[in-house]
């Protein structure tokens, strides 16, 4: 609601699309918040006030340290100045949102290595387990849909990448 307030009051600029007149500001779920905005001083200042303000209201620590700042055509110099302000740490991408890898080129097979890793590693520790073939069956089929369908959901896999799933 802080977001959505500083936005309405013109205080805090996201980041526009280059067809179109959206803004986006902001990305949440559960306790992982995205910020995103344009390269403006004050917006980094914004976000210090907002965060601060909602440690003050929700009586929430805001872990700051756990934070990354991640540049898109910014100087190395003024984020090292805004990670400084925020008192966070400097990311660069690719990096992690929700188990989504953010910045990474998914066209490439080698991007998809991390999710056939995952599910070869949760099949594997069922190999020496005494399962029906129904159970393997139905395990096998919850961990691709599990962890293959989250990352279809939001990319096309490049040929081959399906039949190695």
């Amino acid at each position: 609601m802080l977001m959505k307030r500083v936005v309405e009051l013109g205080k805090f600029f996201g980041s526009k699309f280059d067809n179109g007149d959206e803004c986006l500001t902001h990305l949440q779920y559960a306790n992982d918040t995205l910020i995103i905005r344009e390269k403006k001083w004050t917006n980094i200042q914004i976000i210090k006030a907002s965060l601060l303000l909602f440690k003050i209201i929700s009586n929430l620590k805001v872990n700051f340290h756990k934070c990354l700042l991640v540049k898109l055509n910014v100087p190395e110099r003024r984020l090292e100045e805004a990670a400084s302000i925020l008192n966070c740490k400097l990311g660069s991408t690719p990096f992690k949102y929700l188990g989504v890898p953010i910045g990474a080129n998914m066209r490439r097979k080698e991007t998809w290595n991390s999710v056939i890793k995952a599910v070869r590693s949760r099949v594997s520790k069922w190999k020496n387990k005494q399962f029906f073939i129904g159970g393997c069956v139905v395990a096998i089929k919850l961990v691709f849909s599990v962890i293959s369908v989250y990352f279809l959901s939001f990319f096309k896999a490049p040929a081959g990448i399906i039949s190695k799933l």
